[in-house]
């Protein structure tokens, strides 16, 4: 009975030996990555999101796999997950500047300013004349109204020809001048007026500074008048342009 118990021992151990000899071996951290890149391209985010999980499972702190999380699961709409993989990937590698960047974005998108400034002033200090960075850093500076912060950063993105002769620089200095400066600000949306004329931005903007800020109801309708034409049929402005003629039935009539 003892040479039996023995053997068949010994037979088990054979088996779970072979099995594991037998399991296939992981798939590479990179080729994982790489399919996770290439389906988060193609807006495949399920894709990308499982192919990360599988390298977070072989390396917890990887911190290009938690980047595609983090975009993942903001375009899959879980953004608090989102914002906290960006969390997690900044703090593992601190001198990257997309964790950083990605980081500040994403708290930008999910209306924490204050949090994504932080962040954002972490990627500009990585890389300091990121486009994308400071445009976010002025957005976000106007929406916790720090105005002469947030026209510091929009003169820097005017260094670039690009935006030079762009509405939105324009429109930018302009709002950051409102509420200090209103005749400094009409001539920023002048312009932006100037470059792009059509314009339904720039349109509404002169139209609240003539209307709120230079108390002018004449030159507020009239801006108020032309944006309700340039957006018509134009989905996107459908809200604004309600609160726009809910605006003028109230302005006095000359």
């Amino acid at each position: 009975m003892k040479r039996k118990i023995l053997y068949l021992a010994a037979a088990v151990g054979i088996i779970i030996q072979f099995c594991a000899c037998s399991k296939p071996a992981p798939t590479p951290v990179g080729v994982l990555l790489n399919r996770a890149a290439d389906k988060a391209a193609e807006g495949d985010w399920p894709y990308a999101d499982g192919m990360a999980k599988e390298v977070l499972k072989q390396q917890k702190h990887n911190a290009a796999a938690l980047m595609i999380r983090a975009l993942a699961c903001y375009n899959m709409d879980s953004r608090n997950e989102a914002v906290d993989h960006a969390i997690h990937a900044a703090r593992v590698e601190p001198e990257l500047f997309l964790a950083h960047y990605i980081q500040g974005m994403l708290l930008s998108r999910n209306g924490k300013p204050e949090l994504a400034l932080k962040a954002l002033k972490e990627a500009r200090r990585l890389r300091p004349n990121d486009i994308n960075t400071l445009i976010l850093l002025a957005e976000n500076s106007i929406a916790v109204r720090r105005y002469q912060e947030a026209a510091g950063y929009f003169k820097l993105l005017g260094k670039n020809p690009s935006y030079l002769r762009s509405a939105y620089l324009w429109n930018g200095l302009g709002v950051c001048h409102t509420y200090t400066n209103p005749s400094m600000a009409l001539k920023f949306f002048r312009m932006a007026e100037r470059y792009e004329p059509n314009n339904p931005v720039t349109t509404l903007n002169l139209a609240v500074l003539y209307d709120r800020y230079l108390k002018n109801p004449g030159n507020a309708r009239q801006s108020y008048d032309r944006f309700t034409r340039l957006t018509m049929g134009r989905a996107e402005y459908d809200t604004l342009r309600r609160q726009v003629e809910s605006r003028l039935r109230s302005l006095p009539v000359r």
